[in-house]
């Protein structure tokens, strides 16, 4: 699932520091430029593994629509089960 739609992707893991991706959905979308339907989405990008669980992502967005087209760079953090059970139950909640 990507941004609530149904879609495709892959990624290609070259080595443990560095991915390609591309994932492609929104393929109904309703929205319109210039009287033309919009054509899916199209993200398309190099994932780089900093340290640890520390990643930088770059890459293009909206591909296919030459109108929406643009770049892409942001920092990420991933986390697995294991990460968020010790994280959550670190945490204090009020109780009523």
């Amino acid at each position: 699932m990507k941004e609530s739609e149904g879609g495709v992707g892959f990624d290609l893991v070259w080595n443990e520091k560095i991915m390609l991706f591309s994932d492609l959905w929104d393929f109904g979308r309703k929205e319109r430029i210039d009287n033309k339907k919009l054509k899916p989405n199209l993200q398309v990008g190099l994932q780089y593994n900093v340290k640890g669980p520390v990643y930088i992502r770059v890459g293009g967005d909206e591909l296919l629509n030459k109108k929406l087209r643009g770049g892409m760079a942001g920092v990420g953090v991933l986390f697995r089960d294991d990460d968020l059970k010790y994280i959550l139950g670190t945490l204090r909640l009020p109780l009523p």
